[in-house]
């Protein structure tokens, strides 16, 4: 019978002496990467504490502390972007706040954030592209379209801000925010019928309201339509005769209209054609 050498015997009896080191090292290693995540953890906690107090730097020194450990994590370069901005430093801002956007591209408040420092540096337009994104992504933000005509609006984007607001429209409905912005952008375009087409659509849609009555006077007003303007009032009265604020607009286009042809026109003679406008002055 043949010998197996001493040895080779003593490996096979005793294992790899290796092992057991090995695997030691092995179980080290989701061990350190925990206690790494506790630490950061209490860094992030700490920062947030120091951020709600004020302590701007030493908010950002826990933070820059947590995110040395746990480099992926996107809540903390939001945090980071976060105290930068409060920190007037919007544009060292920015690549944490976009690094959280790569991280995390879902998270709208992430989105926000970098719209935000796009505009605190004087780049709507490339904030405008985020808004548009998250508006047209979903029907979740859509609240972020007044914003984002605003933003059109202000870069002379006029037929993109009326993209935004009919898609605001279509998802709300009739509401003033986007009724009244849309009114003040046909104006800018100098589309007098479609600014007056507007704020009807406000009148009908919320009838007996007399501020939109008073807008839409205004507008034909400011524009040399003082007979359409007048008999917008009228014919409102007519409907709602005790509204005191209709009634003096209508006083004071009437006295408009007939001071060339009668320049001591009275009150009383005015109240009377409020009251029936057949009568004449």
């Amino acid at each position: 019978m043949r010998l197996i050498p001493f040895l080779l015997l003593s490996t096979l009896l005793i294992g790899n002496p290796f092992d057991g080191l090995s695997q030691a090292k092995l179980s080290k290693k989701p061990s350190k990467a925990q206690e790494n995540q506790v630490k950061a953890t209490r860094y992030f906690i700490e920062g947030e504490k120091a951020l709600v107090l004020g302590d701007l730097d030493k908010s950002y020194f826990y933070l820059q502390k947590s995110l040395e450990l746990s480099p992926e994590e996107p809540a903390i370069s939001y945090k980071i972007a976060e105290v930068l901005i409060r920190s007037n430093q919007a544009e060292k801002a920015l690549p944490f706040a976009e690094k959280a956007v790569d991280k995390d591209p879902d998270n709208k408040y992430y989105a926000l954030m970098v719209a935000e420092i796009y505009s605190n540096l004087k780049q709507p337009l490339k904030a405008a592209e985020i808004l548009d994104r998250l508006t047209s992504e979903s029907d979740k933000n859509q609240q972020y379209n007044l914003d984002l005509a605003s933003i059109y609006l202000n870069a002379n984007e006029f037929d993109k801000a009326l993209v935004v607001l009919d898609r605001a429209e279509d998802y709300y409905g009739i509401r003033e925010p986007f009724t009244v912005q849309k009114q003040r952008i046909y104006l800018r375009k100098d589309n007098l019928p479609k600014a007056i087409e507007e704020g009807h659509k406000l009148i009908d849609a919320f009838p007996g309201n007399p501020n939109y009555v008073l807008n839409l006077v205004e507008v034909l007003y400011n524009n040399a339509k003082l007979e359409d303007a007048l008999n917008l009032v009228m014919e409102e009265i007519q409907r709602y005769p005790d509204q005191a604020e209709l009634q003096m607009a209508a006083y004071t286009l009437l006295k408009e209209k007939n001071r060339a042809e009668n320049p001591t026109i009275t009150f009383s003679a005015l109240s009377k054609v409020l009251i029936d406008p057949e009568v004449s002055l």
